[in-house]
C-alpha cells in the first residue's frame, strides 16, 4: 500500500444551485467530489493495453482534461501522450495523478510507491479507483 496518510484531496461541492453535472444530484445536500484537473495518467508497469482501460478511457473521452502520461521505464503500454514526470506535470499545471490501470487483486504494487510519493511531493492529488 502507498501509505497511511491521505493520498488524495478533493474539493467538496454542494449540488445546490448547480447546473450541468451537478444538476444530476437529486438531493441538494448531496456532496460530490471534484478532482483537480488537468490529469497526469499513471500506467505503472502494466503489460497490456487492456490493463490500462481507465487511462485509455480518460484519454479518449476526456482529452481536454488530460495533460500527459507517466509510467515506470519498463512499461510497454503508452497512451501516445506527452510523457511527464509528476514534477514536470505539476509545473505545467496538473492537479491530479490518476492511477489509470487495473491491477490483479486491487492493490497498488509496492514498487510503484516511489512514483506515487513523487506525485504527492510535487503537490498532485493521487486518485485511484482500484478495488477487488
Amino acid at each position: 500500500m502507498v501509505s497511511k496518510r491521505t493520498t488524495a484531496r478533493a474539493v467538496r461541492m454542494s449540488c445546490k444551485g448547480r447546473t450541468g453535472m451537478m444538476a444530476a444530484c437529486r438531493d441538494p445536500e448531496t456532496v460530490m467530489l471534484v478532482l483537480r484537473k488537468p490529469y497526469l495518467l499513471y500506467l505503472g508497469d502494466v503489460p497490456t493495453n487492456a490493463d490500462a482501460k481507465t487511462a485509455f478511457g480518460l484519454r479518449d473521452w476526456c482529452r481536454d482534461d488530460v495533460l500527459a502520461e507517466w509510467s515506470l521505464p519498463a512499461c510497454p503500454v503508452t497512451l501516445g501522450l506527452p510523457r511527464m514526470s509528476p514534477a514536470e506535470a505539476a509545473a505545467a499545471g496538473a492537479g491530479s495523478l490518476i492511477v489509470g490501470v487495473a491491477v490483479t487483486g486491487g492493490r497498488i504494487p509496492e514498487h510503484w510507491q516511489a512514483d506515487l510519493e513523487a506525485a504527492l511531493g510535487a503537490g498532485l492529488d493521487v486518485v485511484s479507483g482500484m478495488h477487488t
